[in-house]
């Protein structure tokens, strides 16, 4: 109900590692990295990672539904997210920025990060909304133990068919 309520407020605060430029220089210092493995340590480019993983896992849960504006916000929530495992300079992040940001405008990786935090709340409300209904299901009430059994026997159910072997 608070997604509904709020929808733009921040609710997904995963727990992720902060990286900046000094951790990563540290790493290739002390722990003799590579610069591009260390490069690839962003933040939230595990967290994305993971989130794209289950994706690919179960592509029958994120096929994009019959809705064209639902598909538009499916596609762009996961952009969002999949552009975070892009390591620095990838020119899938260049494109993505193009593509989504207003002319002029270059985030940074924190505000990319929120940006995919918010896309994961977004498609949560896209699943409540666009998920179809399973049917429901109806289960007819067993009967008390002292109550006729339904099979007509005359006995009481404990003594028929609610007996436990």
């Amino acid at each position: 109900e608070a997604l509904f309520d709020d929808p733009d407020a921040l609710r997904l605060e995963p727990q992720v590692s902060q990286w900046n430029d000094a951790d990563r220089q540290q790493l290739i210092a002390d722990e003799g990295w590579a610069a591009e493995e260390a490069s690839a340590l962003q933040t939230g480019a595990e967290w994305a990672a993971g989130f794209m993983l289950a994706v690919d896992s179960f592509p029958g849960l994120w096929a994009p539904p019959d809705d064209e504006e639902l598909a538009a916000q499916l596609t762009l929530s996961l952009d969002c997210i999949r552009v975070l495992c892009q390591p620095p300079g990838a020119a899938a992040i260049a494109i993505h920025i193009a593509q989504h940001y207003p002319p002029g405008v270059t985030p940074d990786r924190e505000s990319m990060f929120v940006d995919g935090c918010l896309a994961a709340q977004d498609l949560r409300m896209l699943w409540v909304d666009a998920v179809p209904r399973g049917e429901t299901r109806r289960v007819a009430p067993t009967p008390g133990r002292n109550e006729p059994c339904p099979c007509g026997s005359g006995k009481k159910y404990k003594r028929c068919h609610g007996a436990v072997a």
